[in-house]
This record gives structure tokens, C-alpha cells and sequence, in this order.
């Protein structure tokens, strides 16, 4: 997903969840040379996902049940994203307005508490 010039495309119902939310990183090396601090301006104070080009995904949240919620269902729309990109048909986008409200009812709807408890239950079921 990182190595897509077209970033995150808004053409399913599940990454409109991020619609407004992903800013983007463009690769400088390796994180030694406090790579952190560009990062943060490139985040800036209103996104909370960010597509770091040629290197991955990062999720920021104020709790870690919202963390790992929303980094699962960022990866997997990266993933549903590359694969419907390997089929070579052209993809359908979802109108601005429509994403704009499936956003909204997204950040009304969502009980990150709840889903964070389910997916511990779900890892500890395939432990067993």
C-alpha cells in the first residue's frame, strides 16, 4: 500500500471509516536522524493514520483499544485495496458527499471499547 502512488482510495464501505483522517509521509531514510519530528508535522494535529511512502502504515489514538481498532481495519483496507488493484479493472470511487457521511456515521457509531474486548476474546480463542 505504501508503494501505490494513488494512496488510499475511498471505493468501500470500510475505509471510509478514514476519509479526513490519513495524512502522508514521503520516505527520507532511515530513522536516525529524527525522522520522528518530520513525521509528526506530516501527521499535523488532525489526522490520525499516516501512509509513510515506500515504508508502511502508522496508527495514532488516544487509548490503545482505539489504536489497535483502527489500525486493523486500516491494514485490512490497505489489503482489500492492493487486491482489487491486481485485478486491472477500474476501480468505482464513492462520491465526496457520500463519504463525508458514512465517515460521520462511522465516528457516531463505533464502540471501540466493545470491538477492542471482542478482538482480545477472538486472539484468545486461537490460542487455546
Amino acid at each position: 500500500m505504501s508503494t501505490l502512488e494513488s494512496g488510499m482510495i475511498f471505493n468501500n464501505q470500510q475505509v471510509l471509516r478514514f476519509y479526513n483522517d490519513i495524512a502522508y509521509h514521503d520516505y527520507g531514510s532511515l530513522a536516525l536522524d529524527n525522522e520522528g519530528e518530520e513525521i509528526a508535522k506530516s501527521l499535523g494535529a488532525n489526522k490520525n493514520m499516516m501512509i509513510l511512502h515506500n515504508h508502511g502504515l502508522i496508527t495514532t489514538a488516544n487509548s490503545i483499544e482505539l489504536a489497535l481498532y483502527k489500525h486493523y481495519y486500516f491494514e485490512k483496507c490497505a489489503e482489500t485495496q492492493v487486491k482489487a488493484l491486481s485485478t486491472n479493472q477500474k476501480l468505482i470511487e464513492i462520491p465526496q458527499e457520500v463519504c463525508e457521511k458514512t465517515a460521520k456515521q462511522f465516528s457516531k457509531s463505533m464502540n471501540y471499547k466493545e470491538a477492542f474486548d471482542v478482538f482480545i476474546n477472538q486472539t484468545k480463542k486461537y490460542r487455546s
